[in-house]
């Protein structure tokens, strides 16, 4: 498994965070990004987002997470297709399997939460753009094959993965800003803060489609530098994330990471590209 399937994970998650934050820090008059701002709005439904980073901890630190746990903070989001599909990116990515195998988990998963139908139709949705972003969709995906990928041939502008879900109503208004910015994540961020009475919703599910697309090579150094490495943001990502620095989410995504390739999230890094994979059937936590 090459590192960069590693990288993938840690883009998505950041993407993720890093959008948001700039529709936090954009919502007082539009202002750029690159200027300070004093006050910072606060976001409809908060708990989206500590959710999130309750799922992801919870799966590196149990092979079964405790979901009854969890239950009261997921039923507070249920009624919210995207921002519970956004919350549950963590378990979306490590369900990652071959062509369906990983959606029968989600879908028991979110029978099992007692999901809204609406809510679960969402979920799967978003889980197979996801899958079909990361290539899970081709008929076979080995460690072989993975390898034999280089960052660049994967980072190729083919958007056929998106133009295939721009039929689904609430994923086409953040697909469409990513088709229209070719892939580019600045740009797609850019093009969705234009958009009038745009949901609060919108920039951080765009942020996860650009990074699919982009990875982390396409996530500005200046914005992350700004944003989620700043001293002076750090109370920012407290308010909104629960976090209070970039590597917190590398952590988190590189945890996904080995508990996907069937390797202890607790064993450290070597710094080697390679990885062992091990032939791991569906699972949900």
């Amino acid at each position: 498994m090459n590192l960069s399937w590693q990288l993938r994970f840690r883009a998505i998650l950041t993407g993720l965070v890093l959008a948001d934050m700039i529709g936090v820090l954009s919502q007082s008059g539009g202002a750029p990004v690159e200027q300070p701002l004093e006050q910072v709005a606060a976001s409809p439904l908060p708990g989206w987002k500590p959710l999130l980073i309750q799922i992801g901890a919870a799966i590196n630190r149990e092979v079964s997470p405790d979901w009854a746990s969890l239950s009261p903070q997921i039923q507070l989001v249920a009624e919210h297709p995207i921002f519970l599909s956004l919350s549950a990116l963590p378990l979306l990515l490590l369900n990652l399997e071959g062509p369906g195998r990983g959606e029968s988990a989600i879908a028991a998963w979110g029978e099992q939460q007692g999901l809204p139908p609406q809510t679960q139709a969402m979920l799967l949705q978003f889980f197979r753009l996801l899958q079909r972003g990361m290539g899970i969709d081709q008929p076979e995906i080995t460690a072989g094959t993975a390898a034999k990928d280089s960052e660049a041939q994967m980072r190729l502008v083919d958007l056929t993965w998106l133009t295939a879900a721009a039929s689904a109503p609430l994923l086409a208004q953040a697909i469409d800003p990513v088709i229209q910015a070719q892939g580019q994540y600045d740009l797609a961020l850019r093009q969705a803060l234009a958009q009038p009475d745009s949901q609060p919703w919108l920039l951080p599910l765009v942020g996860v489609l650009a990074a699919v697309q982009g990875g982390v090579a396409s996530l500005p150094l200046v914005w992350r530098l700004q944003i989620l490495s700043s001293p002076q943001r750090q109370a920012h990502l407290l308010r909104h994330w629960s976090i209070d620095h970039e590597r917190m989410i590398w952590q988190l995504a590189d945890g996904l990471f080995y508990r996907w390739i069937g390797v202890s999230p607790m064993l450290p890094s070597s710094g080697c590209s390679v990885y062992p994979v091990l032939q791991i059937k569906p699972r949900i936590g």
